[in-house]
C-alpha cells in the first residue's frame, strides 16, 4: 500500500523502479568474503515498486565508499564500530530520495514510506538494502525494468 499522504515534490522527479528482481537469499554462505552457496533466493518484493530521486549526493555516495572501504584485518566489533556512523548516515540520505513506494514486510503488512522514517531502511534485510542502493544508483540503468512514474 502507497504512503496516504500528499508526497513532497522534487525538483526532480523520481522515477519508479519496479521491485520484482530484489531478492532475499536464505541459506547464502560466505567464506572469506566469497560466497560458496548461493542460498535459495526469495523474491518478496514482486508486484512492488519505488519511486527514487536518480541524483545520488555526495553525502551518500561517502557514506557507501566507507561502508565498502576495507577492514578486513578488523576484528568484528571494530568493525561494526567503524560501519555505524556511515551506515546510519546512509540510512538517512538514502530516506530522502525514497519519494514513494509500496513495498510490504515479510508478512504482507505496507512498510512506511522511509522518507518519513529513515529508521525503516535499518530494519531491511541486507539484500534489500543493497537492492535499494542499486536502484538509487541506476535505477533508469538498462540492468533494471523501469515503468513511468504516475
Amino acid at each position: 500500500m502507497a504512503n496516504t499522504e500528499t508526497p513532497r515534490k522534487s525538483k526532480i522527479d523520481p522515477v519508479r523502479v519496479a521491485s520484482d528482481d530484489c531478492a532475499i537469499s536464505v541459506g547464502r554462505v560466505m567464506v572469506d568474503g566469497v560466497i560458496t552457496e548461493a542460498g535459495t533466493q526469495n523474491f518478496v518484493h514482486k508486484g512492488e515498486w519505488v519511486d527514487i530521486i536518480p541524483v545520488q549526493t555526495m553525502r551518500e555516495t561517502m557514506a557507501i565508499t566507507r561502508l565498502m572501504g576495507g577492514g578486513e584485518s578488523e576484528s568484528t566489533i571494530d568493525a561494526a564500530r567503524r560501519l555505524t556512523a556511515p551506515f546510519e548516515e546512509l540510512c538517512e540520505v538514502l530516506a530522502k530520495r525514497v519519494m514513494d513506494w509500496n513495498w510490504t514486510d515479510n508478512w504482507g503488512d505496507p512498510m512506511p514510506n522511509p522518507q518519513d522514517d529513515p529508521g525503516v531502511l535499518r530494519d531491511l534485510s541486507n539484500d534489500e538494502l543493497f537492492w535499494l542502493i542499486g536502484a538509487a544508483q541506476n535505477g533508469a540503468g538498462t540492468d533494471r525494468k523501469n515503468d513511468s512514474t504516475p
